[in-house]
């Protein structure tokens, strides 16, 4: 947090631009604006951060770019977590979205699936089970939902087209799954 606020002193950050925060997939994604050249596009994604680190470090994350539209990504490490539910991570996803759509209404909030990473596999059908939750959240609340999971996995959970989108530790992505999260996310972000 400290980095973040030292980031944002040394240059304001520009008011109604795209946010990305969330964890570690999108603190490891360093060129996120470089794919995205037409938009103004801020990360503040930190390694190891669950939903309920998201809210409580909301007034650092968030509030100095007072954002025009904010992409989510949370999940992996909630869910990894085996005495956190399914249940209460949404709880906390939905908290975030009702603190967002207070204090920022007229922001377009977007919500990432938690992906399907390899590592993670025995956990896969809790990860299933909170995306299709956090679909219906967003759909009840008036968020939008960005389905990566169902594009980065055949019906048997391989790979899709044969490629692989992991690191070694089969956690984090790779260029690849990067690329892929690009053509994903670019007809979602607003103009």
């Amino acid at each position: 947090m400290e980095r973040f606020r030292a980031m944002d002193a040394q240059t304001p950050p520009t008011k109604g631009g795209i946010l990305f925060v969330g964890s570690s997939t999108f603190n490891m994604w360093r060129d996120v604006a470089d794919y995205f050249p037409a938009h103004r596009i801020a990360n503040r994604g930190f390694g190891g951060s669950t939903m309920r680190d998201v809210l409580y470090w909301y007034e650092t994350l968030v509030t100095p770019h007072a954002p025009a539209q904010m992409l989510v990504y949370e999940g992996d490490n909630d869910l990894a977590d085996r005495n956190y539910t399914v249940e209460q991570f949404i709880v906390d996803v939905e908290c975030f979205v009702r603190l967002t759509q207070v204090r920022y209404p007229q922001c377009d909030l977007c919500l990432v699936s938690v992906k399907p990473s390899p590592s993670r596999r025995a956990i896969w059908p809790k990860i299933m089970e909170a995306n299709r939750l956090m679909k219906e959240l967003c759909e009840k609340r008036g968020a939008r939902f960005i389905d990566a999971w169902s594009q980065m996995v055949d019906a048997e959970g391989n790979p899709t087209g044969g490629k692989d989108y992991f690191l070694e530790d089969r956690l984090h992505m790779n260029a690849e799954g990067y690329k892929l999260w690009a053509r994903i996310i670019e007809p979602c972000l607003i103009k």
